[in-house]
């Protein structure tokens, strides 16, 4: 089993105790650790101010002057942090940037389900991920209502995730719970870049007996993603009864390139042939897919190889 541990360390200063002041610009794949480095064909080009200075990490730059540095790389859209602002020059500094990979999916989701645990009389909740990487935890809501805006959270502490490239295998149980009421339960998970949910589980208690729902498919996903141009793509959706909606999907400037309506029912599947509504095949990429209905709009990342 492989783990990826990834320790952020923003800023490292090293200070040398030297007259002269000078600024070294590293950079670094947040996935595998590895340097993002000139001498090998890999690094990120450094940018002042908000121009290009023509150099690549790692770069050392002597004498460096007040100002806003960043990186950027093809391949990569979120860094940590995105720059650094020096307003003055006291001594020499070592600055590390930390890139995400744009075809990186941070959680791949096997099930999520709910059961009735006799021995606590509480909804335990279990889900499995197939695979997770750049994951910092989960959080779990509830409502006595299908309406996720009503939900509270019920995890205050967030429950770690264990970035593993195995199968991973969380559980949760829930006593503040009663006979006679139903309980619709989201999962969300919480990575580096930002947060997902996925769709309710629900279970009605009566007299210590239950009604569960069966394992349920995320409310939007994709897949295979990434996937080469002039191939497909698989997005699967799910929406509540009686509503209707979109599943649109936008290129990185936030263009529509192609919309497709959408009706009510769970796991339903929409074939993507990466072409846009003209029928021109689209080109590689990072593009958004986004499912807006009167109960839900969430937005995914899809990303278009060669």
């Amino acid at each position: 089993m492989r783990k990826f541990m990834v320790t952020l360390m923003f800023l490292t200063l090293i200070c040398v105790g030297a007259s002269a002041y000078d600024l070294t610009i590293k950079a670094f794949d947040m996935v595998t650790g590895d340097e993002l480095d000139w001498n090998v064909g890999t690094g990120a080009d450094i940018f002042y101010d908000g121009f290009p200075t023509g150099f690549q990490t790692p770069h050392v730059i002597v004498n460096y002057q007040p100002g806003v540095y960043s990186v950027q790389k093809n391949g990569y859209s979120d860094w940590f942090p995105v720059s650094v602002s020096f307003d003055a020059i006291y001594m020499n500094y070592t600055f590390q940037f930390w890139g995400v990979p744009d075809d990186i999916t941070p959680v791949t989701l096997n099930s999520f389900t709910s059961t009735y645990d006799t021995s606590t009389n509480g909804v335990k909740l279990t889900w499995v991920s197939q695979s997770e990487v750049i994951m910092l935890g989960y959080r779990l809501y509830r409502s006595e209502t299908p309406r996720q805006a009503d939900a509270i959270l019920i995890t205050p502490t967030m429950i770690e995730a264990t970035n593993s490239s195995d199968v991973s295998i969380y559980q949760h149980t829930d006593v503040e719970v009663e006979a006679g009421h139903t309980y619709y339960y989201w999962l969300e998970s919480v990575d580096m870049v930002g947060s997902q949910f996925f769709n309710p589980v629900t279970i009605t208690i009566e007299d210590h007996t239950t009604t569960e729902t069966p394992a349920i498919t995320p409310s939007l996903s994709g897949g295979p993603n990434p996937f080469k141009a002039g191939t497909s793509t698989n997005l699967y959706y799910s929406v509540k009864a009686g509503e209707t909606g979109t599943l649109t999907v936008y290129n990185i400037l936030g263009q529509v390139v192609k919309t497709h309506k959408v009706t009510e029912g769970s796991d339903q599947l929409i074939k993507w042939d990466g072409r846009d509504s003209k029928g021109n095949v689209c080109a590689s990429g990072v593009y958004f897919y986004k499912l807006s209905t009167p109960s839900l709009n969430e937005t995914r990342k899809l990303v278009i190889v060669d």
